[in-house]
């Protein structure tokens, strides 16, 4: 809802363009036939109509002062308000493949883009898993490489007074940075990389992150848990 003599600014919210890429209002003003000139009132953001530039929206009393223009362009937009996903995208399936027109869905774009790149994104992720077991395998040979060093240690030492608590405690720590030191490198690597990502794109992808790097410190953590029991129990059956 406009003023009669009001104009507004819109431009898209697009990280990747530059700002140097975007028109600016103050660069190219507006003058109308009978010599006014309108004030932009303020800039919104918005990607409703498929333009990078800054484009105006200016009040009907405006409009009729504007002179002919040299090309017009009619654009229909409209949001879903109910309606099952599924049946939402069915309709925008139908609709965009019909003749004479142009018509884009965005519920049915995002769906045919899901279904592109969720084959991709299935592979990187068993690729990825495979290579974090990979990595825990390692990690476990590279312990149970020392344990007869170890067995032969902790039994020397144990003459000494080290009670099963302290053992439990000296196993524990020494476990622990085997396995959490390459993870916790791991994790500032990808939160560092997918805040990069997010920035890029201009979308949140905290939540998604979060998920992603929480499951990967859930399995290194219960890969340790498991890891330390067994570990624990052979030095001790050599006690």
């Amino acid at each position: 809802q406009l003023d009669a003599d009001e104009m507004i600014g819109v431009k898209a919210s697009v990280v990747m363009i530059d700002d140097h890429m975007r028109s600016d209002p103050s660069d190219e003003p507006i003058e109308l036939e009978n010599g006014q000139r309108p004030h932009v009132s303020h800039m919104i953001e918005s990607n409703v109509l498929p333009f990078i530039d800054v484009h105006f929206i200016m009040s009907d009393e405006l409009f009729a002062h504007m002179s002919e223009p040299l090309r017009q362009e009619r654009f229909i937009a409209w949001e879903v308000q109910e309606g099952a996903e599924e049946d939402i995208i069915a309709v925008g399936e139908e609709i965009s493949s019909g003749e004479g027109y142009l018509f884009q869905a965005i519920d049915y774009i995002g769906f045919t883009i899901n279904q592109m790149y969720g084959p991709v994104l299935f592979i990187g992720l068993f690729i990825g898993l495979v290579f974090f077991v990979s990595a825990g395998s390692f990690l476990y040979f590279r312990l149970y490489s020392d344990l007869d060093e170890d067995k032969k240690k902790f039994a020397a030492i144990s003459k000494l007074g080290l009670t099963n608590k302290e053992l439990k405690k000296v196993l524990t720590k020494q476990t622990a940075i085997l396995f959490f030191a390459p993870i916790l490198v791991a994790l500032i690597h990808g939160a560092v990389a997918l805040t990069a990502l997010s920035n890029l794109f201009d979308y949140n992808l905290r939540l998604q992150s979060s998920i992603v790097l929480g499951c990967f410190l859930l399995i290194q953590i219960v890969y340790f848990l498991i890891v330390r029991f067994i570990y624990i129990r052979q030095v001790q059956e050599a006690l």
